[in-house]
């Protein structure tokens, strides 16, 4: 079941002006796509005018599937859509010929800086993602656990993580029940391991700790939830 947090959600609106935006970053990943619809579904009458916004890295084909999949989306469940940014030719990347995961990040946090104003980015992080975040914590040497922030302030914008308390499995589930799935295209990046050492903790170790039952992530979500009452109180 999907689990949208509108502790996380109320406190970000409390940052911000009444009339600012809500945009959902669709990646047209099965994540991206599945809170599109349950937003447009379960959300949309209580938080008001929103949209969806898609990025183009321009990398590799099959980021213009990814592109085309999610105006298909837009277009089929009538969800307002921005047209989709492409970073290259924005001149996001400068010289950089082959930018890396953290430079393609920095890249739309840049573009959110540059163009937008008083709008609230949400993005589908979720339960596997913040127990990932940990994992590579440990194996950098890091003490403590340092969760991914449930907001972050972009300029005048705020970048948003609601369903943080959600399991990957449940945003797939979703999809499939919602006939979702063939707008999903899934990144073909996120299963190669050489050099990319989140990528081996989510395709190598992580398996192995969920098949053990090893309840890393109730680990998780108890800090997290901890995390979010302290925010909660300190308003």
């Amino acid at each position: 079941m999907i689990k949208f947090s509108k502790e996380i959600m109320e406190l970000a609106l409390a940052k911000m002006p009444s009339n600012c935006t809500k945009t959902i970053l669709c990646s047209a990943g099965v994540d991206s796509i599945a809170i599109s619809h349950y937003y447009q579904k379960r959300i949309n009458n209580k938080y008001g005018a929103w949209n969806i916004f898609h990025f183009n890295h321009q990398q590799r084909p099959q980021n213009d599937l990814m592109k085309q999949r999610y105006l298909e989306f837009g277009y089929a469940h009538d969800i307002p859509r921005k047209s989709p940014v492409l970073l290259k030719n924005e001149g996001y990347y400068g010289n950089d010929a082959q930018p890396t995961e953290d430079s393609l990040r920095q890249a739309r946090l840049n573009y959110i800086k540059d163009h937008h104003y008083h709008n609230i980015f949400i993005t589908a992080h979720h339960l596997d993602d913040a127990t990932e975040s940990y994992m590579m914590n440990v194996l950098r040497g890091k003490e403590g656990f340092l969760p991914i922030p449930f907001i972050t302030e972009v300029g005048r914008n705020l970048i948003v993580h609601p369903f943080l308390f959600t399991k990957k499995k449940d945003f797939r589930e979703y999809a499939e029940r919602n006939d979702l799935m063939k707008f999903v295209v899934e990144d073909e990046t996120n299963k190669v391991t050489k050099g990319s050492r989140r990528n081996f903790i989510r395709n190598e170790i992580m398996p192995l700790i969920q098949r053990e039952k090893m309840g890393l992530d109730t680990i998780v979500k108890k800090k997290m939830n901890e995390r979010l009452m302290l925010e909660i109180i300190k308003g």
